[in-house]
C-alpha cells in the first residue's frame, strides 16, 4: 500500500495548489511518482479529502474568472454561461424532445413507392 509521509503530503498539496490542481505538474514539482501519489490518495481518506478541496478551489477560481469575463460583457463567456447554467430557461444548442407516448398508442403508416395510391 502506497503512503506519503506528512512532509511529502504537505509539499504535494502545496504543489497541487500552485499548479491549479494539475496532478502531473504537482508530482513533477515534488519529484514524486504519479502512480505512487495516485495510490496514496486512494489509500488515505484524509489526503483524498484534501485533494478534493484543492479541486474545489480550482473550480472556484475558474468560476471567478468566468464571472469577471461576464461582467466585462465578453460575448463568448456570456454564451457559455447561458448554455451551462441556464439550460432550464431554454439556453441550449439542441432541442430535447420528449418522445414518450405516455401510454397512448402510436400508429406509424409507412408509404413506399410500390404501395403508394395513385393521385387523383
Amino acid at each position: 500500500m502506497a503512503t506519503l509521509t506528512d512532509w511529502e503530503k504537505k509539499r504535494f498539496l502545496s504543489a497541487l495548489r500552485k499548479s491549479r490542481g494539475n496532478l502531473t505538474e504537482a508530482c513533477r514539482l515534488t519529484k514524486l511518482k504519479r502512480y505512487h501519489v495516485r495510490r496514496a490518495i486512494e489509500a488515505d481518506e484524509e489526503l483524498k479529502l484534501e485533494v478534493q478541496e484543492v479541486q474545489e478551489e480550482v473550480g472556484d477560481f475558474i468560476e471567478d474568472a468566468l464571472m469577471k469575463l461576464i461582467a466585462k460583457r465578453n460575448t463568448s463567456a456570456v454564451i457559455f454561461a447561458c448554455k451551462t447554467k441556464l439550460k432550464d430557461r431554454g439556453y441550449t444548442e439542441k432541442q430535447q424532445i420528449d418522445h414518450t407516448s405516455k401510454d397512448d398508442k402510436i400508429n406509424i403508416n409507412i408509404i413506399s413507392p410500390e404501395n403508394k395510391k395513385p393521385e387523383e
